[in-house]
């Protein structure tokens, strides 16, 4: 061929190469990888426009890629793109893959090469599991196979994620379909356990396949499943005293100046963790609390940090600066892999034992943290001391003595009903509380399914020339006003918090405050009731923005379904919401994400649609 070859040339080249290295798939491939990238270059740049390949159009092109044996090289043959996969060989020989060449990608993708996905991953990982022993080369398949289902676990369909709960799992007792199998984050603890229980090993790890536990269906088991055997017999060392604080800074520099993300996993303060005591404890155990293990109930270990008592505990001085054991017990307060903050600690704990202390470095982005840290704790213990001060003032699971007035507009004060049936507010006194103690719902979308909405695109259907639109018959006219809808919005918040009008004074008379309410704490409340679903976006005037800027014990109170005939009515609780949600300033303020907001959530139903649904039968009736 002379000059640039078009690409039926190329093609027909490809062909001539797939007919004289028919048997010799390395030759074969080597003579076919500069013919690949020139047709890579047949396709024009522009953005969207992998739909010719030169003077072919799309169909053309696949048509001649897969004609035969296929036009495309691999280390097992020829192949049409059907059978092959795109990207780095990550299955090994059990999926054949593309040749590795430069700039070919766009090429794959235009003659429907696809990438491995969530099934392939599944599948292999079935495939490899018909091997009693893993050699190297299976360990790293399934490693990759674990990582790929990792990335694409959380898009994955419900049915997807259901079916892994028998898939083979490589664990310290070979391969297990069967289950329990303890997924085990802390390194030491799974090591400690891996000799008497099945213990799972992904290959490396596990703290990267922490959204494939429970599809998995594997039992977690986590540091607050384990307490410190006699704890209380631990000694001070006052070598070792002094070295761990240098260690500690030592790290955080080393962190701070040469790996930022691995700093920013630090869970806890560097300052909190500095003040840690740090304690010898010879033959140091632990205690497991988990139905699981109950006939593995202590753990001999080197080394582990107790979180709530801010305590280092080491089994001899010499564990403090080991990478398996006091390192490890470090890591465990990184949200990353514990290898790197283990390999690091052992150098810092090196440089401590030799006298070195490093400067304080504290990045900008540690401090916001930390900042971030200390307000999110404050706002949870304030929506944790509401909700406790709540249900003690309810009493004995009784709530307030008197009933809540009627409210106009209520079912009670319905009589005569027009052929529409009026739009009415629910009655509170025939309300009971799913939840005395409220649920705190914390960094997920927590709405009722009537609230939800979804971004995906729905599939296209067909039209049915049968199911004409009907006639609507609209919606009843509206028989309540803004205040009474605001007065049942009211009456559910006071019972929740436990408040009658004393204790909760109803202030939405006066003007420029900034809130609804104030209870005998001093503790404002500013009430949002809606009568639908809570939507995730709120509306805030300009008094009450100044009211949560200055005043600390501040809650945003939304009240959602207060009409009859929508979902369950529902009482969520905010602190702190000018931090918590996103400003949208448009002259007022708007809040969004409402739906993944830390809040205090209180639900109610009906007797009679609680006993349907078979809820708990300790739930509070407002009476």
């Amino acid at each position: 061929m002379h000059g640039d070859p078009r690409a039926s040339e190329l093609i027909r080249a490809l062909e001539d190469v797939r007919t004289a290295y028919e048997d010799d798939a390395t030759a074969a491939e080597e003579a076919a990888v500069p013919l690949y990238q020139a047709l890579a270059q047949q396709i024009p740049s522009s953005t969207g426009a992998e739909r010719v390949l030169g003077d072919l159009s799309r169909a053309d092109a696949m048509a001649a890629f897969g004609r035969g044996q296929g036009l495309i090289a691999t280390k097992s043959g020829w192949r049409r793109p059907s059978l092959v996969l795109s990207g780095p060989p990550i299955f090994g020989t059990y999926r054949t893959f593309v040749p590795a060449v430069s700039g070919t990608e766009r090429l794959w993708r235009l003659v429907g090469v696809r990438a491995p996905s969530f099934d392939d991953a599944r599948d292999v990982i079935r495939e490899v599991a018909k091997n009693e022993v893993l050699n190297p080369g299976q360990r790293l398949v399934m490693l990759e196979s674990l990582r790929l289902m990792s990335k694409g676990a959380d898009s994955a369909s419900g049915l997807r994620r259901r079916n892994l709960s028998r898939t083979p799992v490589w664990t310290s007792q070979g391969w297990k379909t069967q289950r329990p199998v303890l997924a085990v984050i802390n390194i030491q603890l799974a090591e400690a356990l891996a000799e008497t229980a099945a213990v799972w090993k992904p290959g490396g790890d596990v703290g990267q396949f922490e959204n494939l536990i429970a599809p998995f269906a594997l039992t977690r088991l986590a540091e607050s499943d384990v307490r410190v055997v006699a704890g209380e017999n631990a000694f001070e060392d006052d070598w070792l005293t002094e070295v761990f604080p240098r260690a500690v800074r030592n790290l955080q520099a080393d962190l701070s100046m040469n790996d930022e993300g691995a700093e920013q996993a630090l869970t806890v303060p560097w300052d909190e963790l500095v003040g840690y005591k740090i304690r010898v404890l010879p033959g140091l155990s632990l205690r497991m609390n988990h139905s699981q293990l109950k006939d593995r109930s202590t753990l001999r270990v080197g080394a582990w940090i107790d979180l709530s008592a801010r305590t280092f505990y080491l089994e001899s001085a010499a564990e403090g600066g080991r990478a398996a054991t006091g390192g490890n017990a470090l890591a465990s307060l990184f949200s990353i892999e514990a290898r790197r903050i283990a390999q690091a600690w052992m150098v810092a704990w090196s440089d401590g034992v030799d006298g070195h202390r490093a400067e304080t470095v504290t990045l900008a982005s540690r401090l916001a943290a930390d900042e971030a840290a200390r307000r999110e704790t404050a706002s949870g213990n304030r929506l944790d001391n509401l909700r406790h001060q709540a249900r003690a003032k309810r009493g004995s699971g009784r709530g307030p003595t008197s009933k809540f007035p009627t409210v106009a507009g209520s079912r009670a004060e319905q009589h005569d009903r027009p052929a529409l049936p009026a739009r009415i507010l629910v009655d509170p006194s025939t309300l009971i509380i799913l939840n005395p103690d409220g649920t705190i719902r914390d960094g997920r979308e927590t709405a009722t399914d009537s609230s939800r909405r979804t971004e995906k695109t729905a599939a296209l259907k067909s039209p049915d020339p049968r199911n004409p639109k009907q006639k609507s018959v609209g919606r009843g006219p509206v028989n309540y006003t803004p205040e009474e809808r605001e007065s049942v919005g009211m009456a559910l918040v006071r019972h929740v918090l436990g408040g009658e009008e004393a204790g909760m004074v109803d202030i939405r008379n006066q003007h420029n405050v900034g809130a609804d309410a104030i209870d005998d704490l001093q503790r404002f409340f500013e009430l949002k009731v809606y009568q639908g679903a809570i939507p995730n976006v709120v509306r805030l005037t300009d008094s009450e923005v100044q009211r949560a800027l200055n005043t600390e014990d501040f809650f945003l109170v939304l009240v959602g379904n207060v009409e009859q005939g929508t979902d369950q009515p529902e009482v969520r609780i905010l602190t702190d919401p000018l931090t918590q949600l996103s400003v949208e300033p448009t002259g007022t303020i708007y809040l969004s994400g409402v739906y993944t907001a830390r809040a205090l959530v209180y639900s109610f139903s009906t007797p009679q649609r609680s006993a349907d649904k078979g809820q708990a039968p300790d739930a509070e009736s407002i009476s």
